[in-house]
């Protein structure tokens, strides 16, 4: 009997210790899963700020040149006024109807650059619904239009039908807008230079959807290539570019639900690529 009570009594004493080593471990995962949980949170803060970031930083390099295409028309726009004035004077209406039109015309082409930039600048959370891809892509052209103005690349939009994307339009643009921004960069002073944003449907039923931005210009190196996706790795010029717009492109596709990829183009330059699910509409 002495020696099953000692047997007890030392069950019972390893059975107790065996629960306070159980209390003590569960209580540092505790504390170590709740750290965890906090620097995920800050990671995901510090990733969302560097999304806005970028956002506004393209925005600023967009300003000048932005700024120039809309003080164009608001020129045109008080000339078109004046003129107007003087044909109703001497009872020229049908001329008159013509310079009114105009002024609509212009009126409305500031007024979607304007939204345009308002949608783009908003800080928003993830939302996820039918997006044209022609119709992203157009908005992104609009935003590059003072660009294109200025530099002679031809532009293609290369689309099979009307491809809808499960995706954020903002979010899809700002990507479209950097792989586009990047091209015009690489074919700056090239001859006979190209940009295509193509987009095709994959798999046997359309289920995704296939999006590239295409260039001819010169390309980057194997060392270039490996590194292209880095944080702060960029191969402008100094002051001409941060390093972070693939990272945040990468980012943002990624929370799509795809990823983004680059290889060298079949005749040179670079193809920048990703896909997307498609809508029920966009299956074949």
């Amino acid at each position: 009997m002495r020696q099953l009570l000692q047997a007890r009594n030392a069950l019972q004493s390893a059975h107790d210790q065996l629960e306070q080593q159980v209390d003590e471990r569960t209580a540092e995962l505790l504390s170590a899963n709740d750290e965890l949980k906090r620097q995920i949170a800050q990671r995901e803060l510090a990733e969302d700020e560097l999304m806005q970031a970028g956002k506004m930083a393209v925005l600023g390099q967009m300003s000048a040149g932005i700024s120039h295409e809309i003080n164009q028309p608001l020129t045109a726009l008080r000339a078109l006024s004046r003129n107007a004035l003087r044909l109703l004077e001497g009872g020229r209406q049908q001329a008159v109807a013509d310079n009114l039109r105009s002024i609509d015309e212009m009126a409305e082409r500031m007024g979607r650059i304007v939204n345009q930039l308002k949608s783009f600048a908003r800080k928003d959370s993830l939302h996820a619904q039918p997006v044209s891809l022609e119709r992203a892509a157009r908005n992104v052209l609009l935003m590059l239009e003072h660009r294109l103005h200025h530099e002679p690349v031809t532009v293609d939009l290369d689309m099979t039908g009307d491809l809808q994307l499960r995706a954020d339009a903002t979010r899809l643009e700002q990507v479209l807008l950097n792989l586009c921004g990047n091209a015009l960069d690489a074919l700056a002073g090239r001859p006979e230079a190209r940009m295509t944003v193509l987009g095709r449907p994959l798999g046997p039923l359309g289920e995704r959807v296939l999006v590239q931005v295409i260039d001819n210009g010169p390309g980057v190196d194997e060392a270039a290539m490996a590194r292209l996706f880095e944080p702060f790795h960029t191969t402008k010029p100094a002051g001409e570019g941060l390093g972070l717009g693939l990272v945040i492109s990468s980012k943002i596709v990624g929370e799509m639900g795809g990823s983004l990829r680059a290889h060298r183009g079949a005749a040179g330059g670079m193809v920048f690529e990703f896909d997307l699910p498609a809508t029920e509409d966009s299956h074949v």
